[in-house]
Order: C-alpha cells, then sequence, then structure tokens
C-alpha cells in the first residue's frame, strides 16, 4: 500500500515550471503593423530573432526555425534574404506569412561576399538575386553571382560572371585597396550598384541571348561619387576608415550614407562605440547623405531627412533598412533609436554590431521585450 500511495503520488504531482526562456508565441510571427519592422539575428548559433516595432516601442523575440543559424543578408518587401552559416544555402522567408523560398544551392563555400539585393519579391517572375563575393586583388576583378527561384538545376543555379573596371574608368586614387563593387541595392525593382574604382552608380541589366543564357550588363549612370574632403588635414588625421551604404530610402529615392569612423580621443562628442581598429576606440565621427539625381546625373547632398524618417544601418553592410515611424513624437521619445544631430543633419541611426549581446542590443534600442 505505502509503493501504491508513492505511486500514485508521483502520478498526480504538477509538471515541472516551464523553461525560464519559454514564451507561448515564440514561434508565431508578431502582429505586424503597415510600417517596416527591424529584424535582427542574436544568441548562440543564431537560434533567437527580435522583431523591433517602432508603432509599439517595444521588441518582440521569436524562434522560428526557418530562420535558426541563419544570416539576414537582404531584404525586399516582407521577404528576408537568409543564408546559413555554411554560406552555401540560401532561402527566401516571410516572417508574416512564415512562407518559405529555396534557392538554389551555391556551387562553393563563399568566404565572404561584401553585399547583396533582391530585386522584387518571389513571386514576381522578375526576382533575381544578386550576391557580390570578395574582390581578386590578383586578378582585379569582382564576381557576380545570380539565380532567380525555381532555378534548380545545374544548368539554371547560381550563375557566376566576373566584372572588371573598363580601361580609363578608374578615377579614383585611392582606389588600389577597394573593392570594384562596395555595395548592391534594390530600389523600385531595379538593382543598382556603385563602383569603387571610378566612383560611379552604375545600373544592373539583365540580358538574354539567342541560346537562353542571361548574362549581365552594367549601365554607367554618370552619377560620381561626391568628393571627399581628403585635404583637410584635421579630417584626413581624424579619420580611421569610412562605410558606404546604397540605399532605398522611399519609394522615390535612392540615397548613399556615407559613415565615417575616428578615434574616440579626438571625437568625446560622439564616442557611441561600434568597431576597434588596431586598439583605437573607434566612433561615428561624420555621417554624410546623398540623393540620386538622376535627371542631373549627379548626388545631391540631403542636409536633413523627410519628415518621421529613420535609416537603420546594418554593421558592415550586414543589413541596412530605411525605416519609416507613424510619428516625429516616436523620435522626439527615443523611438528605439539614437538620435542625434551632426552640424545641419539631422539623422536617427542605429548601428547593429552583432558582437554585442542580447541586453547590450535592448540597451542600445531602449525597448522593452515581450
Amino acid at each position: 500500500m505505502k509503493a501504491t500511495k508513492e505511486t500514485n503520488q508521483r502520478q498526480t504531482a504538477p509538471p515541472p515550471p516551464p523553461h525560464r526562456h519559454h514564451h507561448p508565441n515564440r514561434r508565431e510571427p508578431p502582429t505586424l503593423t503597415p510600417e517596416p519592422w527591424l529584424v535582427y539575428t542574436h544568441e548562440k548559433k543564431i537560434k533567437s530573432q527580435t522583431f523591433y516595432s517602432s508603432s509599439e516601442q517595444r521588441s518582440h523575440f521569436r524562434n522560428f526555425h526557418k530562420m535558426r543559424n541563419r544570416l539576414i543578408c537582404a531584404h525586399c518587401q516582407c521577404w528576408l534574404l537568409l543564408v546559413h552559416i555554411n554560406k552555401r544555402d540560401f532561402s527566401l522567408f516571410n516572417p508574416a506569412t512564415m512562407e518559405e523560398v529555396q534557392l538554389p544551392r551555391m556551387p562553393r563555400i563563399l568566404d565572404s561576399f561584401d553585399s547583396c539585393a533582391v530585386s522584387s519579391p518571389p513571386n514576381n517572375d522578375d526576382c533575381c538575386i544578386v550576391v557580390l563575393i570578395e574582390y581578386c586583388y590578383l586578378k582585379k576583378q569582382s564576381t557576380l553571382f545570380f539565380c532567380k527561384p525555381g532555378d534548380d538545376d545545374d544548368d539554371k543555379g547560381w550563375r557566376k560572371q566576373r566584372v572588371e573596371p573598363e580601361e580609363g574608368q578608374c578615377g579614383n586614387p585611392h582606389a588600389s585597396h577597394l573593392s570594384y563593387f562596395q555595395n548592391v541595392a534594390s530600389f523600385n525593382g531595379d538593382l543598382y550598384v556603385v563602383a569603387a574604382c571610378c566612383e560611379s552608380l552604375l545600373k544592373v541589366q539583365f540580358v538574354i541571348d539567342d541560346n537562353g543564357d542571361t548574362s549581365i550588363k552594367l549601365l554607367d549612370l554618370k552619377l560620381r561619387r561626391p568628393n571627399l574632403n581628403w585635404a583637410d588635414p584635421y579630417f584626413v588625421r581624424t579619420t580611421l576608415m569610412s562605410s558606404s551604404f546604397l540605399i532605398q530610402a522611399s519609394p522615390t529615392e535612392l540615397m548613399t550614407v556615407e559613415l565615417y569612423y575616428g578615434d574616440q580621443r579626438d571625437t568625446v562628442e560622439y564616442s557611441y562605440e561600434i568597431c576597434r581598429i588596431e586598439g583605437f576606440e573607434a566612433g561615428v565621427i561624420r555621417i554624410e547623405l546623398y540623393r540620386a539625381n538622376f535627371e542631373e546625373e549627379k548626388w545631391e547632398h540631403v542636409e536633413e531627412l523627410p519628415k518621421d524618417t529613420a535609416i537603420f544601418l546594418g554593421f558592415l553592410q550586414d543589413n541596412v533598412v530605411s525605416y519609416e515611424v507613424p510619428s516625429r513624437q516616436d523620435l522626439d521619445r527615443g523611438g528605439g533609436v539614437s538620435s542625434r544631430e551632426h552640424g545641419v543633419l539631422h539623422v536617427s541611426v542605429v548601428v547593429y554590431d552583432p558582437r554585442l549581446n542580447l541586453s547590450q542590443q535592448l540597451e542600445l534600442l531602449g525597448s522593452t521585450g515581450s
């Protein structure tokens, strides 16, 4: 009887408490609002994701199996371009509908790639993905990999094309250490790249020959990169490095964002650390925005962002999102972004460093989680 009583007690014992990280909705998408969301991955082996809503001013933590062990390297509307940590498996994932589109497997492991972009959603027949991998210094070439959803066989998988600058095109005296292509961006269904050696904006065109083979042609739009003030001794002394981001800032605007990093000992005012360079604490010392004017073939300096607009920049081109918030009050209250004044330019920027842990990210965003 005693053993039976103990058995009954064990059978009726309450279940153990749930794991402290358990959340009933971790595998369901958050209720989406009309404005875009800031999405990034974190934790060991990239198991979890954070969806930040500016309208709610809070972060929603999720654990989507289809995003596990994957990095977000580009986006188009609600679709995220994901790459596995093995750097060979790519897919398109829509966190709003949980739809997934597998892309062909990369024929070889990519050591790294500069940037990538999706021209349009996968349900569009013209959707195409372009991946720019590292620059070959010996051959002075960049290699473009591109494909379309549904291209699964060997003949129509990832296709590659090497592109090198035309004779006399390189007009940048500092370009010997730069990649031929700096980054790629999607704008109104078209893809654009910036050629570092000639500092010009190029439009990516896909040409189909008589045999049905697709190749890439780059159209020079004659938009030269704005001249940098390298003649300023103070600017040269304090600037350790720079990053350039090509983004679609609005349905009608293609912009480039130039970030300049310097030693924090010379830039106490902007002490936000984002990287370390040879022992220096490097922070943002200057931000420049330029808008592409296709009609006049020039970049126009942007003195101030449009009302209720913020730009989220991914660290080293990992992810770039142009982000509209509901009202200026959200920015005044913080709105999850770090608002600063850089001269006459009023810009709200979050630079996401993947080396920061989750608590540091939340402190940076100033938001609460759910």
